[in-house]
């Protein structure tokens, strides 16, 4: 084999020892050889005798052997350790060309890599990049150097020394793990991209260049850099979409309970620290997305957003800290988070900026909208322990807000809570009654001006609580509305009026048509077997058709008016007779009112009241007796307390009457007495329900 002029790394005297050939080894033994004669000549004389005795001689060939013999060994033993070393230098050699094979196949993949590859070798200072790492950057081939520098002066310092102390500890323990991490380095066009690095100590190189064993430190490292700033733009968006309203871009509710709890930790810290929250109604949304599409709802929506980031922004009279912020939680419930204010009554000044922001036009594609906001305000003055506390209270807040009639602003306070809280007790216990069956009904007489005669009543609903005790029909009224716990109800009250009026109907054959006035809820309006379950319970209590008849309020036939006119007319094909409650209230049109079909009118109390002390409400009253005889309808007044009250119907020609006058509510046992006494005798000491 030849290995040219290159030792390929041994040592020179293994070298030297390797070259030694055969006919050298026998020049040695010549050599030797004369050595010995050189001793033995003397033992033989000039004329051929031996000079030397024999035992001399004889140890003179036994040495003469000995070194022959010697020189055999040695001559075997340098050809053996010949072998062993050009063996040694063909497997080095091999081994080199395949270090260079993959150095070359390193470099290929490198060069193919999508990501981009770091080299830093600490003892020759120098450092390598790949196309690759210089290309995720926008940067040329030769636009970057070999320094590290190129590295670190493009990440922030404390990464920058961060990244150095990791690589520098990879190649000085070689047995920890290889280094993962998350790094920004900035790019040419100055934006930061966001790299996965993973770096491992190059053993291979050291162990190469006679640095290092295969667990021992080394000078050189290996970093591999991927571009993950796609991956890191996805997971902001998908925390951004977390925390945000993807409809106005505001904060959402989890990211408004994180502030806030943060700002309740701060207070419990800090006694001078003060926030505040701000819940917002926007007064005109419904309508606008039910009239307009919930397209233009939502352009408002986004408005009002836009709205309030400009108050927040506006720091003119107020400071507003950059904790502040507003959010949308759904819908049209917007609240603002008011953090680190210098004074409390700070509050109160940006909702002020806030309702004249809100109370501008609103332009949405053409339809401009104009409206006034109610706001709720609660301060941490409370003691608060959870988001949802407050929450819950400026909520109340907000709600009794809304319950005026223009841009209301309502400060919570803790009987606001005291009053839910008996609220949701009520609806518990009414729920329960309903279950019970704890309800019984009163009844109303109702008499005609014209003859003095007892014409009927009006079936009326009570409650008496077994702790509470008569309960006022206005605290359970709504609130079995909103529950939907009037539709069993007003059935029950239906029931029991038909089979009270069959029963006297029996027992007082020869008293005049009794007729029962029972009311019909907008909720039950809104029932799909309204119709049936009338004719139902008419049919079981065997009453004739024509003398029941059903109250609905003026504003609950004006909301309902589509969907109840062909049950009404249903309902008149069954013979019942249909009756606008509270007349005047509300917001029907006198010219649609003869599409209803209807047969009484029952003004409202408030006109008789003030029917004495107020010319206009005789007028007004005068006006709806004419307008409903002329369109063929009688007309009932209620709330008659005083004789003048009564004189007064009388002269305005009305057909009926009742109220506290006559009598008050009775039970089914005084009513029947009422009956056999009937008349316009004043029961002053009639049973009170």
């Amino acid at each position: 084999m030849t290995l040219g002029s290159s030792n390929h790394g041994l040592p020179a005297e293994a070298y030297d020892r390797a070259a030694m050939s055969p006919s050298r080894s026998a020049g040695m033994c010549v050599v030797g050889c004369a050595v010995v004669w050189m001793f033995a000549r003397p033992a033989f004389g000039s004329d051929g005798q031996a000079g030397w005795p024999a035992p001399t001689l004889a140890v003179c060939l036994a040495a003469l052997t000995a070194i022959a013999l010697w020189l055999s060994f040695v001559t075997r033993r340098l050809r053996a350790e010949r072998r062993r070393l050009l063996s040694r230098c063909e497997s080095m050699a091999a081994e080199q060309l395949h270090h260079q094979a993959c150095d070359a196949h390193w470099e290929s993949v490198v060069d193919a890599s999508q990501d981009g590859v770091m080299t830093w070798d600490e003892s020759e200072n120098r450092v390598t990049y790949s196309a690759q790492w210089k290309s995720m950057l926008g940067y040329l081939e030769d636009e970057i150097g070999d320094s590290l520098d190129e590295l670190f002066n493009r990440m922030d310092p404390v990464e920058a020394s961060l990244l150095r102390t990791d690589l520098l500890y990879q190649m000085h323990h070689p047995h920890c793990k290889p280094f993962r991490g998350e790094v920004r380095v900035r790019a040419k066009d100055g934006g930061f991209r966001w790299m996965l690095c993973r770096a491992m100590a190059d053993h291979d190189h050291a162990i190469q260049a006679n640095e290092a064993q295969p667990d021992g430190p080394t000078s050189r490292v290996i970093a591999v850099f991927s571009d993950i700033t796609h991956l890191k733009e996805a997971q902001e968006q998908l925390r951004n979409d977390a925390f945000h309203d993807k409809l106005t871009g505001l904060p959402n509710r989890a990211l408004l309970r994180d502030r806030i709890k943060s700002s309740i930790r701060r207070s419990k810290r800090r006694k001078e620290y003060a926030f505040a929250l701000l819940a917002l109604d926007f007064k005109r949304f419904k309508v606008v997305n039910d009239s307009l599409g919930h397209e233009v709802g939502d352009l408002l929506l986004t408005q009002i957003a836009e709205r309030l980031r400009q108050t927040l922004r506006e720091t003119d009279t107020v400071s507003v800290e950059v904790g502040s912020m507003a959010a949308r939680l759904g819908g049209d419930e917007f609240v603002i988070l008011l953090d680190d204010l210098a004074n409390r009554d700070d509050a109160h000044l940006i909702a002020d900026r806030v309702q004249e922001k809100l109370s501008k036009p609103f332009d949405l594609n053409g339809h401009v909208v104009q409206s006034k906001a109610s706001v709720g305000i609660v301060t941490n003055e409370g003691s608060y322990d959870h988001p949802d506390q407050i929450l819950r209270d400026v909520n109340l807040a907000m709600e009794r807000a809304k319950e005026g009639d223009g841009a209301e602003r309502v400060v919570f306070d803790k009987a606001m809570h005291v009053d839910v809280l008996a609220q949701m007790n009520l609806e518990s216990d009414l729920r329960k009654a309903v279950e019970d069956g704890s309800f019984h009904v009163v009844y109303q007489p109702i008499l005609s001006l014209t003859s003095g005669k007892l014409a009927g009543f009006e079936a009326l609903v009570r409650w008496d609580h077994p702790t509470r005790g008569r309960v006022r029909p206005d605290l359970f009224i709504g609130a079995a509305e909103e529950l939907g716990l009037i539709v069993p109800i007003g059935r029950f009250v239906l029931e029991t009026a038909c089979e009270q009026l069959r029963r006297w109907q029996k027992r007082f054959p020869k008293q005049d048509r009794l007729e029962v006035n029972v009311n019909l809820s907008k909720r039950q309006l809104t029932q799909p077997d309204l119709v049936d379950m009338v004719r139902g319970i008419v049919n079981d209590s065997g009453i004739d058709p024509t003398t029941l008849k059903l109250e609905v309020t003026e504003s609950a036939i004006m909301d309902q008016s589509q969907a109840f006119i062909p049950r009404m007319h249903e309902l008149r094909e069954l013979g019942v007779q249909l009756c606008m409650d509270d007349f005047g209230t509300g917001h029907s049109s006198l010219s649609s009112l003869h599409t209803f079909p209807i047969q009484v009118l029952k003004i409202d109390r408030s006109f008789i009241v003030n029917m004495g002390q107020q010319v206009e409400f005789s007028a007004v009253t005068q006006a709806i007796v004419t307008l409903s005889h002329t369109l063929k309808m009688s007309v009932v007044a209620e709330g008659i307390e005083t004789a003048e009250q009564l004189a007064q119907l009388q002269a305005l020609d009305c057909d009926y009457a009742q109220g506290y006058y006559f009598s008050r509510p009775l039970d089914a046992k005084a009513a029947e007495e009422y009956i056999r006494n009937q008349g316009l005798a004043k029961l002053s000491t009639a049973e009170a329900a």
